[in-house]
Parts: structure tokens; C-alpha cells; sequence
């Protein structure tokens, strides 16, 4: 059995990490509602942006094509592009995003070891990190990517929409933060999935475009596919979050339980060597009398 000093030791140790990672927890939070609530901005963007852009194709049915089937050089081979986490701290967040974008371009016959990929994020699995299809590999510096760093990521990925390369998202969708999945979704060509109201929009009583028509339908396209892209790189890092949130939650429940363990354990020791320390004075005391 340890002595008092020892578990003394140990306590004091579990406590500093109890504090740290208690602290990493508050972070994490904070940084989470911040995330979210651009999260939020963006999605209410793009549902305004779709709404616009199905009012357009319902009353242009023939740029309709160029949206949703653009011509394509090589259709059977797009890009996968995973977005994994930037810091780490969130458990088994890359190994199950490699595992469902793999198990999700098997189901639509894909050869995973044959298909070009690019990636974003710090953290990428060693398995890609040595994949010679890898393309391009896009590092942010921090946790969350500044707006200069979204602006080079977008312009990156609209180059590979402009040489006709289809393109395929592999991210966690956040949907709370004990629930994020992994998704993997065409980013170009756009998918009439998600534009279901383009042939029945009604227009508006007027209309005015600032130059042409054609002008704003293709500024809006470039906004669409950006939003689209800012919109999966804020749910992986809210999805990284909530993964790293629920991590450090269970480090600190972790800790408390070793902490209240040591503790009665010490209050053992210390209850056992005041009685011994009794029973010796008591011991003493009684060989004094009969002496």
C-alpha cells in the first residue's frame, strides 16, 4: 500500500490535469458557439443564394445544363477531397472520416486506391499522408482558417472546378455535439438534389439585372460554390470541436473519479496511521502504569 505522501503526489498530479484539461473543455465550448453561429450566417446565405438561383433555372431552362451537367473532362474519375482535423485533441475523428469516405465511394464503385485526392487540415492519417494520388495537401496555420487562408482554399478549388474536374467533399457534418456524420457529397457539378423548387419558382413581379442576366447567374454560380465550400470547412472544424469537447469532458469526469479514489484512499491512510499512533500512545501508557 502507498503512504500518505505518495498518494499526496499522485493527487496533486491528477488535479494540474484535472485543471487542464477542465480548462481545454471551457475553450473548446467557446470556440464551438463561435463556430456555430458562422455556421449559421452561412447556411442562411445559402438558402437565400439557392432560392435566387432556382427562381433563375426556372425561368432559364437552358442554362440549366451548364449548371447541373457542365462538360466534364474526365466524369469517371473526380477528385476526393477529405478535410480532417487542423489540431487533434478529438479522438477518432480522422479515422472515421477515412473510413466512411472509403466505405462511401466503394458503394458507388469507386477504386479508392486508384481515385486523385486532395486534403486540408494538419492532421491527415499516415495512410494518406503517403498515398501517391494525393494531389495537394492545403495546411491552415491555426485551428479555424483565418479569411485569407478560406479565400486561398476557395480559389484553389475553383481552379479545379474551371478544368472541368468533377469534385467530391469528404467532411463531418455537424449535427450536435454528441451527433456528427460523415458525408461525402458532389461539389461540382451542382446537384439538382438540391435545388427541388427550380422548376416550380415563381418569378418575382419585377426583375432587374445589373449588366445582363447571364452576368449575374454566373456570379451567383461562383457564390454558390463558394458558400458550398466555407459551409463544409465550418462543419468539419464544428464537427472537430464537438468530437474534441466530448474528449476533454470525459478526461475531466475521468479525473474527478481518480481524485475522489485518492482522496478516500488518503483519508484511509490518514485515519489508519492516527489510529496506530493512538494505539501506541494508549500501548505506552499502559506499560508505563504496570511499570
Amino acid at each position: 500500500m502507498p503512504g500518505i505522501y505518495e498518494i499526496k503526489t499522485r493527487l496533486e498530479g491528477v488535479k494540474s490535469i484535472h485543471n487542464i484539461t477542465y480548462a481545454m473543455q471551457i475553450v473548446t465550448i467557446s470556440r464551438l458557439k463561435r463556430i456555430n453561429a458562422q455556421l449559421s450566417v452561412a447556411e442562411s446565405a445559402l438558402r437565400e443564394l439557392v432560392a435566387g438561383l432556382s427562381w433563375y433555372l426556372g425561368e432559364h431552362p437552358r442554362d440549366r445544363g451548364h449548371f447541373f451537367a457542365p462538360a466534364l473532362t474526365q466524369p469517371n474519375n473526380p477528385l476526393v477531397v477529405l478535410i480532417f482535423s487542423n489540431r487533434g485533441f478529438c479522438g477518432s475523428f480522422n479515422g472515421d472520416l477515412l473510413r466512411g469516405a472509403r466505405a462511401a465511394c466503394a458503394q458507388r464503385g469507386w477504386d479508392w486506391a486508384r481515385l486523385e485526392k486532395a486534403v486540408i487540415g494538419k492532421k491527415v492519417p499516415k495512410e494518406v499522408a503517403q498515398d501517391p494520388k494525393v494531389q495537394w495537401v492545403f495546411q491552415p496555420e491555426k485551428d479555424t482558417m483565418t479569411l485569407s487562408e478560406a479565400t486561398q482554399l476557395e480559389e484553389k478549388m475553383m481552379a479545379q472546378f474551371a478544368s472541368g474536374r468533377p469534385v467530391v467533399l469528404a467532411y463531418f457534418e455537424f449535427k450536435s455535439i454528441i451527433a456528427q456524420t460523415v458525408v461525402v457529397k458532389s461539389i461540382f457539378p451542382a446537384d439538382a438534389v438540391d435545388f427541388p423548387n427550380f422548376e416550380t419558382a415563381q418569378p418575382e413581379p419585377e426583375a432587374f439585372f445589373d449588366p445582363t442576366p447571364q452576368t449575374a447567374f454566373t456570379q451567383l454560380v461562383d457564390l454558390y460554390y463558394k458558400l458550398k465550400i466555407r459551409l463544409a470547412v465550418r462543419h468539419s472544424a464544428s464537427s472537430e470541436f464537438g468530437q474534441r469537447f466530448l474528449l476533454m469532458k470525459s478526461a475531466v469526469d475521468n479525473t474527478k473519479d481518480v481524485m475522489d479514489q485518492l482522496s478516500l484512499e488518503m483519508n484511509k491512510e490518514r485515519q489508519k496511521a492516527i489510529t496506530q499512533e493512538i494505539a501506541e500512545i494508549i500501548a505506552t501508557f499502559k506499560a508505563l502504569q504496570k511499570k
